[in-house]
């Protein structure tokens, strides 16, 4: 069993691609392993209103080597909302610059780490973001997103830039973890 917690800090995942900061005002951690799963909770306050509190039960053993069985059921929540996406220090910055917006997400894992069945929401409204590799300013950027197990089903979508406007919907197939399938219909 564990516990960490946080203050006045800042939470940093890095790829080739880029970085993505996120200010925690304070976090609380705590994990337990009871026989072979790996159960915990996290509760995030990032300020300006925005929060991300999670818990998981994973069929991961608590022995070395880390071993996951496939097999076993998981379960996992994740419950965000960000107020301000303008927070965000960093995603790129050669790819996005200037980036604003609200985001509102609601998930939930359950099934098999084989067989995984998601659900929930993902919805941003009021966005905003530079490209200044293209050197385009996108507004009013909106997505809504709806996960039935393996179908993510993208309700409609929009954006508008230099005085057009692109919309759309679409849906997205997956076979455990892969994308297997998409459908996209965009107009503008």
């Amino acid at each position: 069993a564990g516990s960490m917690q946080l203050q006045e800090s800042q939470a940093l995942w890095g790829t080739e691609a880029g970085q993505l900061r996120v200010p925690v005002d304070d976090a609380r951690f705590d994990w337990q392993w009871q026989e072979d799963m790996f159960e915990g909770v996290v509760e995030m306050n990032l300020g300006q209103h925005s929060y991300l509190h999670g818990q998981w039960q994973l069929p991961l053993a608590g022995r070395v080597p880390l071993q996951v069985d496939a097999q076993q059921p998981l379960r996992a929540t994740l419950d965000v909302h960000m107020e301000a996406l303008g927070a965000l220090s960093s995603i790129g910055p050669w790819l996005v610059q200037e980036y604003d917006g609200e985001l509102d997400t609601m998930l939930s894992l359950e099934g098999t780490w084989g067989q995984p069945i998601f659900s929930g929401t993902i919805e941003l409204s009021d966005g905003s973001a530079y490209l200044p590799l293209a050197g385009i300013q996108l507004e009013d950027m909106a997505v809504q997103v709806e996960l039935e197990g393996n179908r993510h089903h993208i309700r409609n979508f929009s954006v508008s830039s230099g005085g057009g406007e692109l919309t759309g919907s679409g849906e997205l197939v997956y076979d455990g973890w892969r994308l297997v399938g998409y459908e996209l219909t965009v107009i503008g």
